[in-house]
């Protein structure tokens, strides 16, 4: 806990936020000023209460004060003393809470703020990264993780709090009495520091295994849920129940240890300061020390006492909280520091004002993929195709040949390592946001939002933006909108998780809809039929083959009933792709 975890804090957070911060540590000097002043008051009264006859003495303070304000006797003085101290106390109070709510403020708004930054990073990924990392992960970090580095954050500035007010709290003390503030603040950082050699390592290390339970219950969770049929067909509940459950106890555990590691430190730490400071005491009044001397001393003490011992407790919590939340800390900076550079890439792409119209038709000139993983293992080799406007090619050829991965280069999910795609002249990988608009995709399986027919059509799109006689227009086209105008409520129907509460087909034909609602100039399906049976295949094939020669069309199709009507088809096989006649497909 030093100097790289503030350089990591200082990375993380914007200049705004950095602003506030510095706003706020000045803030809190102001609170931490108030309660030492609260500290400090109590001994005037103390002092007059305890020994009146210094009211009457011309060398004191309050003989001065005494006579400038005229105060007639010694009860109105310590009346004027007690209501001068309850409003030292309200104010401080008052100005404390306000402080504490600005506290709470802050990291709660700027936590919502770096989980949306973190997310919007993740997004702007291209599609080998999400291939490659673990959506539970991800979710974590957005979540959990960033709510630890937001503890860390706030816990440094309660440390900062309770060090400040410590630090004014012991300077007042050392102007009244040196040897025995200097005999409790020996005893105080010394028991801290053999506390925090204790927690420190033990505690990162109870951070980031829970870390990774909260990781591993996310995943059994997601696991559960998203293979519920197979899961109840196959009476594998208790299965997803159990790994979620053990992992919850385990977690449930680092909890509880952190937990009690972060409170055991008070009771031991009141133990050995009173016992001290009472032995030291004790000590100077049997070496003569005149007793009267300590009545007003020992009340300021007291007083100190009951604020500065939470605090010494409250500081060995915090530094545990922050050890216990390192882990989150180095995530989420890691993942942004890592990514932040592609996110501006993202944001200047998405200003490119480039249309593509795809009136020339499109065009892969020597293109060339391997996985970054497996760089020797070249997926699609020097392919060399041009796709004219308004027709349908077919891409053919046995499973794992690379036809999705062909489809994935085309869609500008994942980049070549070399060769270039043009649409009308343009290099498609210099404007993919353009790119992009141009294309209409349509995949095995249908992405379905628990919503409405309406959003999921429109996808994405805010309600106020939606264009319902587009969405007619492309129901219309995917034969949809007769099973649409049949439902109760229409448009506003709502189709479930994953569209449980619709047909296979109808699945595919939202996916169609969707496609053609953004009314895009190249239509990509990747085995958009191959998961249906023959009839329902024959009924969605009849949608897509209504749309021959409106829409320059790209099927990834591995039943060759499904390419009957293309007008170009080519295999892929071994990197490469050959051009085939219809005899040689169909015989």
């Amino acid at each position: 806990m030093g100097i790289v975890m503030l350089k990591k804090i200082n990375y993380v957070l914007d200049k705004s936020q950095k602003a506030r911060l510095i706003i706020l540590m000045l803030i809190i000097l102001g609170g931490s000023f108030l309660e030492t002043l609260g500290v400090s008051a109590i001994l005037p009264l103390v002092s007059v209460i305890s020994n009146p006859e210094i009211l009457d003495d011309p060398s004191t303070k309050y003989y001065l004060v005494k006579n400038i304000f005229n105060i007639p006797n010694t009860q109105t003085f310590i009346l004027f003393m007690a209501i001068g101290l309850i409003a030292v106390y309200i104010v401080k109070n008052v100005y404390l809470i306000m402080q504490y709510n600005l506290q709470y403020r802050y990291t709660l708004n700027n936590q919502r703020r770096v989980s949306f930054r973190l997310m919007q990073c993740y997004m702007s990924q291209d599609y080998i990264y999400h291939v490659s990392h673990n959506v539970a992960e991800m979710q974590r970090n957005c979540s959990t993780d960033v709510n630890g580095f937001f503890l860390v954050v706030l816990n440094l500035i309660q440390l900062f709090t309770e060090t400040m007010t410590c630090l004014f709290l012991v300077i007042f003390l050392l102007m009244q009495d040196v040897e025995t503030t200097l005999a409790v603040v020996f005893l105080m950082v010394i028991f801290m520091i053999f506390v925090l050699l204790i927690y420190r390592k033990k505690m990162t290390k109870l951070g980031e295994y829970t870390r990774q339970l909260n990781a591993e219950q996310g995943k059994w969770f997601l696991q559960a849920f998203g293979g519920i049929k197979e899961i109840k067909v196959q009476n594998k509940e208790n299965f997803f129940l159990d790994h979620y459950d053990e992992s919850y106890k385990k977690s449930i555990k680092a909890q509880r240890i952190q937990a009690t590691m972060s409170i055991l430190p008070r009771p031991l730490m009141e133990t050995v300061v009173i016992c001290g400071l009472l032995t030291f005491i004790a000590v100077r009044i049997y070496l003569g020390a005149p007793m009267q001397n300590f009545i007003p001393i020992m009340s300021v003490f007291a007083v100190a006492a009951v604020r500065m011992l939470p605090s010494f407790n409250r500081i060995s919590g915090y530094v545990g909280m922050i050890m216990f939340n390192k882990p989150s800390l180095e995530a989420v900076y890691e993942d942004l520091h890592k990514i932040e550079g592609l996110r501006q890439e993202v944001v200047k792409d998405n200003n490119d004002k480039t249309e593509i119209k795809l009136e020339e038709g499109l065009r892969l000139k020597d293109v060339k993929f391997a996985y970054p993983s497996k760089p020797d293992k070249v997926i699609i080799n020097g392919v060399d195709v041009d796709i004219p406007k308004n027709k349908s090619v077919a891409f053919i050829g046995p499973s794992g040949a690379g036809k999705t991965t062909l489809a994935d280069v085309i869609l500008g999910v994942l980049k070549p390592q070399s060769g270039h795609i043009y649409a009308d002249g343009i290099d498609v990988y210099e404007h993919l946001h353009a790119w992009h608009k141009a294309v209409g995709y349509i995949p095995q399986s249908i992405y379905i939002i628990d919503d409405t027919i309406r959003n999921n059509v429109a996808f994405g799109e805010d309600p106020e933006n939606i264009d319902d006689e587009r969405i007619w227009r492309a129901l219309e086209e995917a034969q949809l909108a007769d099973f649409v105008k049949e439902q109760p409520e229409g448009l506003d129907s709502n189709i479930g998780s994953n569209g449980v509460k619709i047909s296979g087909g109808q699945r595919q034909r939202i996916g169609i809809a969707r496609a053609l609602y953004r009314n895009p100039k190249l239509l990509i399906l990747d085995e958009a039929t191959s998961a249906l049976d023959n009839e329902t295949e024959a009924a969605v094939m009849e949608s897509i083959e209504s749309l021959a020669g409106k829409k320059t069309m790209i099927i990834i199709a591995h039943r060759l009933s499904t390419i009957r009507n293309c007008d170009f088809i080519y295999e892929v096989k071994d990197g490469k792709v050959s051009s085939k006649t219809k005899e040689e497909v169909f015989g």
